[in-house]
């Protein structure tokens, strides 16, 4: 008898253990937070690939430079959203939406200063926005996680953006 109050107590244990785990593992985000994450997601991974496209391609030293520290930056944002995405069973985008291989594409055919200029004007552009909408979410975001990340990189972004500008006056851009 007493074996088997053990045994089905050790059972009812693991059940309990089974669904508190699933129950912990829903989905906590709001439509706004997940809205949040994955947009936030979509700049950083096409911030990234222009950061990218500027260390292969820039003819300045200064916009090379630029573009490794938006690869870096990006990359460490874009890996801190996937663990809040990973520990809220969200999936993250991985690849820059429709509308950014426009400006990826447009880019691509340029070379020298040319590229240098607008790639400059077009990461002033990206990072103007960028800014206005992490700001906009550190004021309305519920989740503690993702404004914790918005707070964390509004600073960084700043400094691209401000960045961004110094190199335009230096190179003329638009």
């Amino acid at each position: 008898m007493m074996g088997r109050l053990v045994w089905f107590g050790m059972v009812v244990l693991v059940l309990l253990g089974v669904f508190c785990h699933e129950v912990l593992a829903q989905e906590t985000l709001t439509p706004q937070g997940k809205r949040f994450l994955k947009e936030a997601a979509s700049i950083n991974v096409m911030e990234m690939q222009m950061g990218r496209l500027a260390r292969d391609r820039a003819e300045n030293p200064e916009v090379k430079e630029f573009g490794e520290r938006l690869e870096l930056d990006h990359g460490t944002a874009y890996d801190d959203l996937q663990r809040i995405a990973a520990a809220n069973n969200v999936k993250l985008p991985r690849q820059v939406e429709r509308k950014h291989n426009v400006l990826m594409a447009r880019l691509t055919r340029l070379s020298g200063r040319e590229f240098d200029r607008n790639f400059v004007y077009a990461m002033m552009r990206s990072h103007t926005k960028s800014v206005a909408r992490f700001k906009k979410a550190n004021r309305r975001l519920d989740d503690d996680d993702l404004r914790a990340w918005s707070v964390r990189y509004l600073p960084v972004f700043e400094e691209h953006l401000s960045y961004a500008k110094g190199l335009a006056q230096k190179l003329g851009s638009h």
